[in-house]
């Protein structure tokens, strides 16, 4: 009897390190070198925090990843979805110990030079408190796509096309992540604020979108906009499902592309960035799949 409650463990617990798990590792690497050079009195804990997550991945991957669509592989396949948020929370931290200066100079001058004047600056002259409620009703949109995608995935249960969606998600993210921490932006809304004439108002969305923005985002993480890195990359896996999926998801990252401009959140280069991004994180989540199992999903 011990023999066989021996062997079901067995059969539940292998070790084994998977792409996505490598993947956090080596981030977690990169942010620990980067905590340990920068973080000045505040490494300690950071590099504990991030021991942590360490430890979690490797505790994971000593669950064996079911064929099926299970609760243990939702947990080991979907796990990195969460893990981001908390890893894009810590870049907002390590911001303020590590010091740097934002580089929103950059990206000011280079616009100021293309076009002669400021993007955010210029889109006031169009601005009325309808164009205000319907460019936050539109940002908002944007979290429906990567929903509306899950939703699709698990009715259709491909685990393939389950697994390359998440890994070109946890590219596409760590790549954001790595870069914003080294490359601090706050967006126009704070760099360019003694320059705009008119704030932007509203009875409705524009009270209540920007407090749970506030609440969800950081200061200093707008260079590249990892929302609309997500975004296209959830559409990207829309379009497999047909028209309207191609659509309806071009109409909602027009949106959110808008959105964030003229909300003043990013910069046109936070969203051009992520979007070559997004790309070549979906381009190499398929190759790595075609790898593992000899097809491209």
């Amino acid at each position: 009897m011990w023999l066989a409650k021996g062997r079901i463990l067995a059969n539940h617990f292998k070790f084994r390190l998977r792409t996505p798990d490598l993947l956090i590792l080596t981030y977690i690497i990169i942010q620990s070198i980067l905590v340990a050079i920068f973080g000045g009195l505040f490494r300690g804990q950071l590099l504990l925090i991030y021991s942590i997550f360490a430890l979690f991945v490797v505790i994971l991957a000593c669950f064996r990843c079911s064929d099926r669509l299970s609760f243990i592989y939702l947990v080991r396949t979907g796990y990195p979805l969460v893990l981001m948020y908390f890893f894009y929370r810590l870049v907002g931290i390590q911001h303020r110990f590590f010091g740097f200066d934002t580089c929103d100079a950059v990206f000011n001058n280079m616009e100021k030079t293309i076009f002669g004047i400021f993007p955010t600056f210029a889109i006031q002259r169009i601005m009325e408190i309808w164009i205000n409620e319907l460019s936050y009703l539109l940002y908002l949109t944007g979290i429906f796509i990567p929903l509306w995608l899950l939703i699709k995935l698990f009715q259709k249960g491909n685990l393939k096309l389950i697994e390359n969606f998440v890994m070109a998600f946890e590219i596409g993210c760590l790549t954001c992540l790595v870069i914003s921490t080294l490359l601090p932006v706050s967006g126009p809304n704070i760099a360019l604020d003694n320059y705009y004439y008119l704030g932007i108002y509203g009875p409705l969305f524009s009270m209540v979108v920007p407090f749970f923005i506030d609440i969800l985002s950081i200061n200093s993480g707008g260079f590249p906009a990892i929302y609309f890195c997500i975004i296209t990359i959830s559409s990207y896996y829309l379009w497999d499902f047909g028209k309207v999926y191609i659509t309806a998801s071009f109409f909602i990252m027009t949106a959110v592309f808008w959105g964030g401009i003229y909300l003043r959140y990013h910069y046109l280069a936070d969203g051009l960035l992520a979007m070559v991004i997004a790309f070549i994180a979906v381009v190499i989540a398929d190759g790595i799949c075609y790898r593992t199992y000899g097809e491209s999903t």
